[in-house]
């Protein structure tokens, strides 16, 4: 199978298949591995590195496997003990793939079971560790190589799904704020032409008789489905109006102004950062 065909899954598999092979037939632990691991490496311009070094692991982990299983037979030499502890890779490795799994960005330094697995690491360092110059260097690419394994397994080839849909709580919050506090528009930022949206929107509700309805303008409820809440302080729980047919009639009475907020309201994740005020607002720092 060409390199460029197989999986992530597959390469670890063959990688730790040569490995073990080389182990268990007592060669030489080669000197340019690179050689032996070539077709299961990935091309430079793949920019899979740290994917590379996690291969580079996992052949050496086997070829020592490989070795102690000659013990039955053969002795060991001191020397040919295995140099790192592998299941400080392992663990990296399943952390990576865990954080995948629920975070499509390579943010490894949020990660707190990584970080503390790093602290532990630095605690328990020791000469096991001469395969490589720095632990920190092998256990951060062992963790991106998971993330990229898990990335494979749940997405496929594109490992990087399309980002989800947010509703900005804090945009409805500083909206009703601005509202209530008589705030007006005064140029042209997209909170600015946002708060122009429901001030017109307010006006008609108000016109038509149901002014009580100018709260549902900056509450999710009415805007659920789509996308997923940005936070879980938008307090509105306990209220028991049909959010359904709430939405419809502020469809019907300000169809432009709704499209318009829902525009500023609903955001892609990658995109969404929380606004400074809220922040200092509700956030204990």
């Amino acid at each position: 199978m060409s390199n460029e065909k197989m999986s992530f899954k597959e390469r670890i598999e063959d990688a730790k298949e040569l490995g073990y092979g080389y182990g268990v037939n007592d060669l030489n632990f080669p000197k340019d591995t690179y050689r032996v691991l070539g077709s299961l490496l990935y091309d430079r311009i793949e920019g899979r590195q740290a994917s590379n070094v996690y291969l580079y692991a996992v052949f050496e982990n086997a070829y020592h496997e490989g070795k102690r299983d000659r013990t039955k037979v053969v002795s060991i030499c001191a020397q040919d003990r295995p140099r790192f502890e592998m299941s400080y890779i392992r663990k990296a490795f399943e952390t990576g793939r865990s954080w995948r799994r629920k975070s499509k960005d390579m943010a490894f330094i949020y990660d707190e079971k990584f970080s503390e697995l790093m602290g532990q690491i630095t605690l328990e360092a020791e000469k096991n560790w001469k395969w490589i110059e720095e632990i920190d260097t092998a256990m951060l690419d062992a963790w991106i190589a998971g993330f990229r394994y898990e990335g494979e397994e749940t997405y496929g080839d594109d490992y990087s799904p399309k980002p989800r849909k947010i509703i900005a709580c804090d945009r409805m919050r500083q909206l009703k704020r601005m509202y209530d506090l008589g705030d007006e528009p005064e140029g042209d930022e997209p909170y600015e032409k946002a708060l122009s949206s429901f001030l017109e929107a307010a006006e008609k509700l108000e016109r038509t008789g149901h002014g009580d309805l100018i709260g549902c303008l900056s509450c999710p409820g009415a805007w659920r489905g789509m996308g997923e809440e940005s936070d879980e302080r938008s307090g509105y729980s306990s209220c028991h109006r049909n959010c359904g047919e709430i939405c419809k009639y502020i469809g019907l009475v300000c169809a432009k102004e709704k499209k318009e907020l829902t525009e500023y309201y609903i955001v892609s994740e990658d995109e969404y950062w929380p606004l400074e005020e809220d922040l200092e607002r509700y956030i204990d720092w």
